[in-house]
């Protein structure tokens, strides 16, 4: 069963690149099946001080998944929307992450730590709505591996104070 999604996605309620706990990552799409791996989702960082947004990816899927209220799903194409999640709609965001404590049990992980939460969501007539929640499962040993670590180290120095234009084509 699901919702007639309008837009789904997914939320870890940390910045994945960071750990940062404040920050939250939301990968969404047009229709149901939001951000499931392979599609061009829009990918956003969002600090639940402030509510600032930051956006690392657009949404380039071309197709969306559709319910039909018959039963089933179908495949249209998608709207071409610049930006996906609106205002609004992050401002559920964050109020759902506010909540978590209060409205379900600690999340652990294997060990029993607390851990971020992996959070399927979808809007509907931009309502939020909860499809599951569980434990994010990120590795440590990758997080800890030193050649991963002096990759990243790399490109962070490569990037500092950089600025991209959107505007400019790549050359082929």
């Amino acid at each position: 069963m699901t919702v007639p999604s309008e837009k789904s996605g997914v939320m870890v309620t940390q910045d994945l690149d960071t750990a940062d706990r404040t920050v939250l990552s939301v990968a969404v799409n047009e229709g149901a099946q939001g951000a499931v791996e392979g599609q061009a989702a829009e990918t956003l960082r969002v600090d639940t001080r402030d509510g600032s947004v930051r956006l690392l990816a657009a949404a380039t899927a071309p197709w969306r998944i559709v319910s039909v209220p018959t039963g089933g799903v179908v495949q249209q194409r998608t709207t071409g929307t610049e930006e996906l999640v609106q205002p609004g709609e992050i401002q559920q965001l964050v109020a759902f992450w506010k909540a978590l404590p209060t409205r379900f049990p600690p999340i652990l992980d294997g060990e029993g730590q607390p851990t971020a939460a992996d959070v399927e969501f979808a809007f509907v007539g931009g309502k939020l709505f909860l499809l599951q929640i569980r434990p994010f499962n990120e590795s440590t040993r990758a997080r800890g591996n030193a050649y991963l670590r002096q990759l990243d180290q790399g490109q962070s120095a490569r990037l500092q104070g950089s600025t991209v234009r959107m505007s400019e084509v790549p050359l082929p």
